[in-house]
């Protein structure tokens, strides 16, 4: 399951998401992602994505690496990784990226 959200008033873009993900869901998540952000300036927001038990097999990686391709590309003015304990592992760190216990900690630290 996954949702996407865009909060104009804290200039936020919001991607939670959570159970198992399989390659034909990942590339609905991926294609409705860049849909979503082409509907607003990354540079003014922030990007807060939630993963919450995501499982997935092998070939889903080339997706979850096509998703931090495009992150970086479209430089949203920061990027934070909720409950990054977990999932410090899924991605290499980027210059505008900070990590948050929850969606609100990184409203609050928008």
């Amino acid at each position: 399951m996954y949702s996407i959200t865009i909060d104009k008033v804290n200039k936020a873009f919001i991607a939670n998401i959570s159970g198992n993900v399989d390659v034909n869901q990942a590339n609905v998540i991926l294609k409705d992602f860049k849909n979503n952000a082409a509907t607003i300036n990354p540079k003014d927001y922030i990007l807060i994505v939630n993963p919450e038990n995501v499982s997935g097999n092998i070939f889903v990686f080339p997706i979850l690496q096509s998703f931090l391709n495009l992150v970086a590309e479209l430089k949203f003015k920061r990027i934070y990784l909720v409950n990054s304990d977990k999932n410090a592992n899924l991605i290499e760190a980027a210059s505008t990226l900070r990590f948050a216990g929850s969606v609100k900690e990184a409203l609050n630290k928008h």
